[in-house]
């Protein structure tokens, strides 16, 4: 992205033998772990050992460079292979590249390989020839040497490669001859990724020593390397550092053969990223990269200010002389938003730059230096007023100088636009008939839109489920498919690039990040798919089932069909996968520990997830997978696909995986009110007759139990009843009545509301549609002396709502305190975190529909604890702005890191508890309760009233 773009500085090698890139293949894929040699020399032919898993039936290898011949000899087994193999000198210019293996199984993860024109050889004591590139390995304090002969006059580099590729060696490099006379030496340089090179002209005809070894002598254990020796070229950087996209430019070479002057033109194409820069001559195995932009891209390495340039903008350059301040003039408006950023440490460059901003008579604005994690400087500023050209100034912190001081800048607009694709895997085996997944996320910088994709070089037969990314979303499920059972057993390299409608240029999706990545990101484009046989198990979604949406707050049920292959059998594991990125929230504090600042975990609820755990048994072919739905899902629409896992006899091994289709569905709401006689009402201001409110609700599949109803958007001061529809109901009267005091006359703006318990363990509850209402006011008479609030006394829709927890819950009517019945709940517990109806003010004095005391009766049969939680304004548990610990407990120990005790000892028999909330927790919202018997075998709940005096709850006699 622009405001950190991938690194554009030296590019490096990763030896193959190192396996950096080895993964876990899918099952039955190829896998490749080694490769014999480190690199490829062009114009030869060589044989090359690979060893893996799974590498038959007919291995082949896939590269990035045309192969010239490849052929696997005889011997071959799925553990290990040689194969002889040509690149043509013409067609395969220098660089890293990569390599996998293709079967008629799939295809492998990539190792990377060079490709340059050295003779290939392992580490010796002696070099009959130059150029050469040594490979080898080096351990603690080990110090290896090889000898050459030189002539006077000649020119010698020396490059090692390690730390580029991860490897642990932190390198010295020593030239020294005859007389063992150092003549040069390098260690680690920033351009180098850590590694070090060392350049020299033999002073004298005779022989040469090379030493290597480790900074510290402390390398770890084979600690591997390659070692390039002789006079062959190479570059570090381009100036300028990035093109913008179509158009041409020309780049000078930063590096030992520098020449003052610019190379052919070249073109870039509409990706955006960095490239590897061709057409400058055949660099041994490196060569630079550029970075092509959105931006107009300059060359300006002077202090004259340059000519003014309007933003977006990236200006490069570098300071070439000590105590040198380079400038660039840029037009601005009044008021602009901008985002100046310096690239310059973090591509390998010397420079430890310090940003100044200036008006155009040079009067200081701003000034930035280090970021986090970085020396290089970056601001986001604010134009002033009349102000319509800015200096961008850049100097070194330590007023040094030289040809490695190279930066780009660049100066956007805080909202500039642009997005970031990348793939979970960055391989795909598709079996015929079947499905492979890819998973994409979305890095998003003002850009809203949907995303189109561009899917190149599938192979014949293959298809993905969509070619476009919805607006708005983070992530993306796109499966795969070879529909067909005659689609040719074929493998391959691909590309996916996405373009948005904010943006013109294409963006690569990229493979997950690896150390190799740093230095050579465009080795991140490069993925490949597979065609292979028919799979030991497919997935379909069954065609009669229809439901096109997800209901929120509610369950999503499909169901699934399965085909196991020949001689298959075993259980199917079915999980889910989705487009919704998990959400996350504050992690609570464990038990007997203050809660952490800044600590989050996944928040399951509000997730979309399985009701339960799903497997098909070993003699069925379908099943239903319940998905349930949270009821507060930010997007119109989710990805899902079901996966599913063949599993052996015993259930503990996995056989074989397979995916269905991707399906793309638009949420709904699970709940649909609707007024059959009129939306406007007279409503009763007190006591007396008022004015019913008479519709329906319509359930969507997955939605069952009682509908609470009730009226928002009131204005301050006003409240209305709610009415409980039961869960065999569907049309009702809704009598709508007033607090004593509201104004007479008319009131427009409500809204009546429906609302159900959530479709699963504390997700948001269903919600439906809210229709508008005018209510027409009158004075009532004023009621009797308000008596307690019941919450519970028999309700089994007070029951039903409870619908959180992993405990059961269920009306009991052999064992009550009061009434008719009470309720039964198992450990470890069972709660609301919003009941219906329920956003209860608790005062120190409160006013009609505020309370302060709270009554219940419980009981306990087993274990040592019983817990009553009270969630208070949407959390549970202890807050910083509020005193107490919003829970009860009695029997020993406190309940959940935090609560009040009532008793030492167990409610063994029904037991009666008033408690003042004020005096216990300060003034709150009560929002929800929960019921927790925490061990044993149950806890009873009764007789649950809240009062504002305690002769409140006396008024609530015992039935």
């Amino acid at each position: 992205m622009n405001r950190s773009p991938h690194s554009i500085g030296p590019v490096c090698f990763c030896a193959a033998l190192f396996a950096l890139f080895a993964q876990a293949a899918l099952a039955g894929g190829p896998a490749l772990t080694k490769i014999s040699l480190p690199a490829l020399q062009t114009g030869s032919l060589q044989t090359i050992t690979i060893e893996g898993a799974n590498l038959a039936p007919h291995p082949r290898l896939l590269f990035d460079l045309p192969l010239q011949s490849q052929t696997v000899k005889p011997g071959a087994t799925a553990a290990k292979f040689e194969c002889e193999v040509a690149l043509d000198r013409a067609t395969s210019p220098s660089g890293i590249y990569l390599l996998r293996i293709a079967t008629d199984e799939g295809v492998s993860n990539a190792l990377p390989v060079a490709v340059d024109p050295f003779p290939q050889l392992p580490f010796a004591a002696d070099i009959a020839a130059l150029p050469v590139a040594l490979h080898g390995a080096l351990s603690g304090n080990q110090v290896l040497r090889t000898t050459l002969t030189g002539q006077k006059g000649a020119s010698l580099v020396v490059e090692i490669e390690a730390k580029r590729y991860g490897s642990a060696l932190n390198p010295v490099l020593h030239l020294l001859d005859a007389r063992r006379t150092q003549l040069a030496w390098a260690q680690e340089a920033g351009n180098l990724g850590g590694d070090a090179r060392l350049v020299a002209t033999l002073p004298a005809d005779g022989k040469y020593t090379i030493e290597l070894h480790d900074a510290l002598y402390q390398a770890g254990a084979a600690s591997r390397f390659r070692l390039r020796i002789g006079a062959f070229p190479f570059a570090d950087f381009t100036l300028p550092m990035a093109l913008q996209g179509g158009h041409a430019g020309k780049f000078l070479l930063v590096g030992h053969d520098e020449a003052a002057k610019f190379g052919p033109a070249i073109t870039a194409g509409n990706r955006y990223g960095v490239q590897p820069l061709v057409g400058y001559g055949d660099f041994a195995g490196f060569r630079p990269g550029f970075f092509t932009s959105d931006f107009t891209e300059i060359l300006n390495d002077t202090a004259a200010g340059g000519e003014a340039v309007a933003t977006p903008v990236g200006i490069s350059g570098r300071i070439l002389h000590p105590r040198t301040e380079n400038l660039q003039t840029v037009r601005v408006q009044p008021g602009q938003k901008l985002h100046i950023e310096v690239h310059a440490q973090r591509i390998g460059s010397a420079l430890d730059g310090v940003l100044t901003i200036r008006d155009a008579k040079g009067n200081q604005l701003a000034t930035a230096d280090d970021q986090p994690n970085t020396a290089d400087p970056a601001l986001d500023y604010t134009v002033p007023p009349k102000t319509t050209s800015i200096q961008v100034a850049l100097k070194d912190l330590e007023d040094r100088g030289g040809p490695n001081f190279v930066y780009r800048i660049t100066v956007a607009p805080v909202d500039q636009p642009d997005f970031e694709l990348s793939a979970s895997e960055d391989h795909w085996e598709v079996p015929r008939g079947g499905q492979a997944m890819l998973s994409l996320s979305v890095m998003r910088q003002h850009v809203a839109g949907p995303i189109k994709l561009q899917f190149n070089h599938l192979p014949p037969g293959v298809k993905p489920s969509s070619d476009e990314i919805p607006a708005g979303a983070e992530r993306a499920l796109i499966s795969f498919a070879a529909e067909s059972p005659e689609a040719p057993v074929a493998a391959g390299m691909i590309s996916i690039t996405g373009q948005a409608a904010e943006t013109p240029l294409l963006r690569a999706v990229l493979a997950p990040e690896n150390n190799l990545f740093k230095e050579q990101p465009w080795l991140r484009e490069g993925l490949a798919l597979g065609v292979t046989q028919s799979a030991p198990l497919i997935l379909a979604w069954n065609a009669a089932e229809q439901a096109s949406a997800l209901p929120l707050g509610g369950v999503f049920a499909p169901q699934i069909k399965l085909t196991r292959g020949a001689n298959q059998t075993g259980p199917v594991r079915l999980s889910l996968l989705t487009s919704q990125i998990m959400p996350r929230k504050e992690k609570p504090a464990e038990k007997g520990k203050p809660a952490e600042k800044g600590k989050f975990e996944d928040d399951l609820a509000r997730a979309l997830r399985l009701e339960h755990a799903v497997t098909i048994a070993a003699d069925a072919t379908e099943g239903a997978v319940p998905v349930l739905v949270p009821g507060d899902l930010p997007q119109p629409s989710y990805e899902l696909a079901i996966k599913g896992e063949l599993l052996s006899a015993d259930g503990k091994m996995v056989l074989a995986t397979a995916y269905t289709p991707v399906r793309r569905l638009n949420t709904a709401r699970s709940l649909t009110l609707e007024l059959t006689g009129g939306t406007q009402i007279e409503a009763r201001a007190g006591s007396g007759a008022t004015g019913k409110l008479h519709g329906k609700i319509s359930r969507a599949a997955g939605v069952a139990g009682p509908v609470t109803l009730t009226v928002e958007d009131l204005p301050a001061g006003v409240q209305a009843n709610s009415l409980v529809v039961g869960a065999e109901q569907s049309e009702f009267e809704f009598p709508i009545t007033l607090n004593f005091g509201a104004a007479p006359g008319a009131l427009s703006g409500a809204k009546v509301v429906a609302t159900a318990a959530p479709g699963g363990p504390g997700s948001s509850p269903a919600r439906s549609n809210a229709v508008a209402v005018t209510l027409s006011v009158v004075k009532g008479e004023q009621p009797p002396a308000e008596k307690a609030l019941r919450l519970f006394e028999d309700e089994q829709a007070f029951v039903d709502q409870l619908s959180e927890g992993d405990g059961k819950i269920s009306l009991v009517h052999d064992d009550k305190y009061s009434g008719q019945a009470a309720f039964k709940v198992t450990p470890l517990q069972r709660f609301n975190h919003a009941l219906p109806g329920m956003a209860i003010k608790i005062r120190e004095k409160p006013a009609a529909d505020e309370y302060r005391y709270l009554r219940f009766a419980w009981k306990k049969k087993g274990g040592a604890q019983i817990c009553l939680q009270l969630n208070h304004d949407g959390r549970w548990g202890p807050a910083e702005n509020l005193p107490g610990k919003f829970r009860y407990h009695a029997g020993k120990g406190e309940c959940y890191g935090g609560s009040l005790g009532v008793s030492d000892r167990l409610p063994a028999e029904w037991t009666v508890v008033t408690r003042d909330l004020f005096a216990d927790f300060g003034e709150f919202t009560l929002n929800g309760l929960g019921f927790s018997p925490l061990d044993g075998e149950y806890g009873l709940f009764d007789h649950i009233y809240l009062g504002r005096t305690v002769a409140d709850l006396d008024s609530a006699k015992k039935p």
